[in-house]
């Protein structure tokens, strides 16, 4: 479990941060928020199933974007 933790907490924190940013794009931030939601339940509770494929790198791909984006 704390190695789960350890990979989701990074990407938690930089959401966080852009959920934030009043110039970041609200709608794919919070997007992006519910991704790290399904990520958890991919991990934590795989029984459950997710609603769109999720990975610790499409995760990344989608926080890396919305940065670009916000920060050029």
């Amino acid at each position: 479990d704390r190695q789960r933790r350890a990979q989701i907490e990074p990407l938690w924190a930089q959401c966080k941060r852009l959920l934030a940013d009043k110039e970041v794009d609200r709608d794919a931030a919070v997007a992006v928020r519910w991704s790290i939601e399904e990520l958890r339940v991919s991990v934590y509770a795989q029984q459950l199933g997710t609603r769109e494929k999720v990975s610790v790198a499409r995760v990344e791909k989608r926080l890396d974007s919305l940065q670009r984006a916000r920060y050029g």
